[in-house]
């Protein structure tokens, strides 16, 4: 039987996790809940399903989180400080309290070799099942960006469970052969412009705090650019501090001579490595000097180096390709020229109050605010 219970050790969660290969990702760890938690205010929910002799055979990390935590989080950051503080003190624990929803992403995880007693396909519908009835307790509006894992989305269980679904992916790159292989699978045009700029770029890897100024300068003109809104320089130094110390972090700057024209971060956990925020300057735009290019294949390197197995270009939008969206299909486009395969999973809606407030207030949140 699935139960929910915060008195799992630290110790005895990451160890199962660890077990689960590349299906146990950083967005299941006790890190991720302790970074959520701290940062936006969020509630980890631990599920897990233990054998008779009390070892975890399947386990779910969700959130309990409330209608625009994440977005005013990134809005305000660290500045205005009288409205940050009566969001934080006020806004926050009466949206808790009125309009809370729960959301998780690549669970729930089954562990290898889990036979007899039970079967997986019972354990993964289990553990759903006793965070439906958990986030019903809790009052929450919807169950929401509800991603599973990479290679085993159950659809048949979700669908059963009445949850909704709509197409999305990601393009894992292999990063384990030989460094010759991995540079020949790369699109033609991409390996054209690394070379291009290979005398002039130079990629170094972020190991202080401070140099995270440089970053959020590019990532500000990359948002602007295209319309998006940018995530306040707390939030990156906030990511910093909870993952840095464990090694579950790595950033890279690109410079052309002394100036600043590229950055990528991203997250490290059970031998992947996942792209998380990439970001490039107006300058490199107005020269032309890919940097994106050169980081990606920088990161490709650095992940087989350090006997990775997967470097995850994080999200692909199916469903909006499926729409003919442009944007998306863009995107697709520019993921898929570093050698990788597409992985096709769904992400999964539940609602669990009135479906008009749902559809009012999922008019106010859209699907990045949360997801990578």
């Amino acid at each position: 039987m699935a139960v929910i219970s915060n008195k799992i050790s630290r110790k005895e969660w990451d160890s199962a996790l660890g077990e689960a290969g590349a299906n146990g990702t950083i967005f299941q760890s006790t890190y991720w809940a302790d970074y959520l938690s701290e940062t936006f205010g969020d509630r980890p929910i631990y599920v897990a399903s233990f054998d008779k002799r009390g070892e975890i055979r399947a386990l779910l990390l969700a959130f309990e989180s409330c209608f625009a935590a994440h977005p005013m989080a990134i809005l305000l950051g660290k500045r205005g400080q009288l409205l940050g503080g009566t969001y934080a003190h006020v806004l926050s624990p009466l949206f808790h309290k009125l309009v809370p929803f729960t959301f998780w992403e690549n669970g729930p995880i089954i562990l290898p070799g889990t036979s007899g007693e039970t079967s997986s396909r019972l354990l993964y519908e289990e553990v759903i099942k006793e965070t439906v009835i958990y986030a019903q307790k809790r009052g929450c509006y919807e169950i929401k960006f509800a991603r599973p894992p990479f290679f085993e989305d159950d659809a048949v269980v979700w669908s059963s469970l009445g949850f909704q679904r709509k197409r999305m992916g990601t393009v894992l790159v292999g990063v384990e052969d030989l460094v010759e292989a991995l540079w020949k699978r790369i699109d033609y045009k991409a390996r054209r412009n690394i070379e291009k700029n290979k005398a002039d770029l130079s990629v170094i890897e972020i190991s202080k705090p401070d140099q995270l100024a440089d970053f959020h300068e590019m990532h500000v003109q990359s948002t602007r650019r295209t319309g998006m809104k940018h995530y306040p320089l707390s939030f990156f130094r906030s990511l910093w501090r909870f993952l840095f110390p464990n090694d579950r972090i790595v950033g890279f700057i690109a410079y052309f001579r002394d100036e600043p024209v590229g950055g990528s971060i991203s997250l490290v956990y059970n031998r992947v490595v996942h792209e998380y925020v990439h970001c490039d300057s107006d300058y490199s735009r107005q020269n032309r000097l890919y940097p994106l290019d050169c980081l990606k294949w920088h990161t490709i390197k650095w992940a087989h180096e350090h006997n990775l197995e997967y470097f995850d270009l994080s999200g692909v939008e199916l469903h909006k390709i499926d729409a003919g969206d442009q944007k998306a299909i863009n995107i697709y486009r520019f993921k898929s020229k570093w050698g990788g395969k597409l992985v096709e999973y769904h992400d999964y809606a539940l609602k669990l109050r009135d479906k008009k407030l749902v559809k009012f207030l999922n008019r106010f949140m859209v699907d990045s605010i949360i997801h990578n």
